[in-house]
């Protein structure tokens, strides 16, 4: 059951359910402070979830994730500069959160990878919101994804494109801006 903003403003538990979502992020921080950082600011984040968008969605094309397409959609939606995007994935190869593969048939072929790491903080971040959602509803959203982990390769780029589209998440208003771009 799909619910509207004004049921979820109003549930009962909705306090108690941030407090615990709040609690377990905070938590995955403190066990890998600098992946954690690295996604620190809403820029950061936003690239973060275009890449993973990406990388899924050109993982069902069989390509992966190109670093030209990344830097057009950072460009595209107006997240950062490409130079901005171009440096947050030299600095994801540096901490080897992102591999860059070669192709021996195409040398100018070379996809980007999430390291494992990557891809099971982004599993527990799902996992974290989806025991927030099934509290508010009952649903059964976090025992799917236990079931089927690669749910969340068809997940992800519907939340970034949702994420992408929000002109409030993109461009939130007066003080909240100034929370965005605090590390």
């Amino acid at each position: 059951m799909a619910l509207s903003r004004q049921d979820i403003l109003a549930h009962p538990q909705l306090h108690d359910l941030i407090q615990v979502q709040s609690r377990t992020l905070v938590e995955s921080f403190e066990m890998d402070k600098r992946l954690s950082a690295t996604f620190a600011t809403q820029q950061r984040w936003l690239m973060s979830h275009i890449a993973l968008s990406l990388y899924f969605n050109g993982l069902r094309e069989n390509e992966g994730l190109r670093l030209s397409k990344f830097l057009a959609a950072v460009e595209h939606h107006r997240i950062a500069s490409r130079n901005t995007a171009d440096s947050f994935i030299k600095e994801m190869i540096r901490y080897k959160y992102v591999t860059v593969v070669t192709d021996p048939a195409d040398r100018r072929y070379r996809p980007l990878i999430p390291s494992e790491t990557v891809m099971a903080t982004f599993l527990n971040w799902l996992a974290v919101h989806f025991i927030t959602l099934d509290g508010l509803d009952g649903g059964e959203r976090l025992a799917l994804l236990q079931a089927d982990p690669s749910l969340a390769g068809r997940i992800q780029p519907m939340i970034a494109d949702g994420l992408l589209h929000a002109t409030a998440v993109r461009n939130p208003e007066k003080t909240f801006s100034l929370f965005t771009w605090l590390d």
